[in-house]
């Protein structure tokens, strides 16, 4: 049985049989000699390899008897081969341990064409999307289908994302905390204002609704679970913006910049975020919905790092039938954005 060993691979064995030490030794060399002594016309890259290696073998070679070796049988040098190709690939990718895979490349694919489909997608609409084959994407839908990840109509075929992945990801990340937190809070401040309040936390450059409580009456305005909004202009991603360190919200501007392909004027961003600090919160007219109030509080986690935004789309109806007014709005969800900050460990100075 042949025992190959790395060529950087410093052999320690207890002194107990001075031949397993020799053995050992010379699996080791068997193994350079099947690196280094294998002709540059059987494989064109071997010429490349590093000139410390070949010392390293010359010297293993005065060091060890290896009277009687074999020459290199076809299995060994099959062995140098892969190794030698390993070592190309993994100096093509630039960082050592980076690899690829396909399967799960695709997978992703597939979950992030999905997401913006709610409608659902056949097989062979995917594919025409993402310029695959439907052979490339049969067998990974359809595992995806089996583990709950993805759902199958019965009427039409598509494929939808299923809320296992949603479950997933609020199990797996900060957000469970913060919305097994923020969610009681929310329901008795949806009552009490009779508004509609979502929470907001960055994501990428991006924000993104992780939670939200609609009120319980008749007429509101509510964003979805999982809506993506302007972390830039929005109210709500100009207070996480105004609240994180100055580290991090430049990080979340170029991640901004990047994703939306924008120039933002880190002037006029730096006189929004001073004003929003100052008044410990932020209030305006919604720049998308006729009638709507945005006003959002920063929610702190038990580090006094801002985690979240708490965010009332204040609706004011037309014959000013509403629960309570702005100014009364603005206080409870102070109050509520304070209590949320308290259920997470927060504690103000």
């Amino acid at each position: 049985m042949t025992i190959f060993l790395p060529v950087a691979c410093s052999i320690r064995v207890k002194p107990i049989e001075r031949d397993l030490r020799r053995r050992l030794a010379a699996h080791q060399l068997r193994y350079m000699q099947t690196c280094f002594h294998i002709s540059s016309n059987s494989h064109p890259r071997l010429h490349a390899l590093p000139r410390w290696r070949g010392a390293a073998a010359e010297g293993a070679a005065r060091s060890v008897d290896v009277a009687g070796f074999a020459p290199i049988s076809p299995r060994d040098r099959a062995a140098a081969i892969c190794m030698v190709e390993l070592e190309g690939t993994m100096a093509k990718a630039g960082l050592k341990g980076t690899y690829a895979a396909p399967a799960i490349e695709k997978a992703f694919e597939v979950i992030e064409l999905l997401a913006n489909r709610p409608e659902g997608a056949l097989i062979s609409e995917m594919a025409t999307d993402l310029s695959r084959s439907v052979g490339e994407l049969f067998r990974i839908v359809v595992v995806m289908e089996r583990l709950g990840y993805l759902r199958k109509s019965d009427a039409s075929d598509r494929y939808t994302i299923a809320y296992k992945l949603l479950d997933v990801a609020f199990r797996g990340t900060p957000s469970q905390e913060l919305v097994r937190a923020a969610m009681p809070e929310m329901q008795v401040l949806a009552l009490e204002a009779g508004q509609s309040c979502h929470v907001v936390v960055p994501n990428g450059g991006r924000g993104m609704v992780v939670a939200r409580e609609e009120q319980p009456g008749t007429r509101g305005f509510a964003l979805k679970v999982g809506a993506h909004i302007d972390i830039i202009k929005s109210c709500s991603g100009q207070v996480l913006l105004a609240f994180s360190s100055i580290q991090r919200t430049e990080r979340i501007v170029r991640a901004a910049e990047e994703e939306l392909g924008i120039s933002v004027d880190r002037g006029w961003l730096a006189d929004r975020i001073a004003i929003i600090r100052r008044k410990g919160h932020d209030s305006r007219k919604s720049p998308v919905t006729h009638g709507v109030t945005d006003i959002s509080f920063p929610v702190f986690g038990f580090d006094r790092n801002v985690v979240a935004a708490l965010t009332i789309p204040f609706l004011e109806l037309i014959d000013g039938s509403q629960k309570v007014d702005l100014e009364a709005a603005r206080d409870l969800l102070r109050t509520a954005a304070a209590r949320v900050s308290d259920r997470l460990g927060y504690q103000s100075d």
